[in-house]
């Protein structure tokens, strides 16, 4: 058994727990679910943002300059954030 794997505090290999979990039907069906509901508000999430998007671009308004990489929680400025936020997926935490 390599150093990685070895259980901590009387636990199982990571391994062994990965192999149980991708034939444990439950965990399975409660990754599903949570899965589905990811996409459902990811979805809600588009349908509400289309309207602003869309009325940014039928104003003819452009973002300001901004760096490329989307605001973070260290740094949440409005100018932080451009017209292509609004049309990305929002990954889970």
């Amino acid at each position: 058994m390599s150093e990685r794997e070895e259980p901590s505090r009387g636990g199982i290999p990571v391994g062994d727990l990965m192999s149980k979990l991708a034939v444990d039907p439950e965990y399975q069906r409660k990754m599903q679910a949570a899965e589905e509901d990811r996409q459902a508000r990811n979805h809600q999430l588009r349908r509400a943002r289309q309207p602003i998007v869309d009325n940014l671009r039928n104003a003819a308004s452009s973002p300001p300059s901004t760096p490329s990489t989307p605001a973070t929680a260290a740094d949440p400025t409005p100018e932080s954030i451009t017209l292509e936020t609004f049309g990305r997926e929002i990954p889970e935490a």
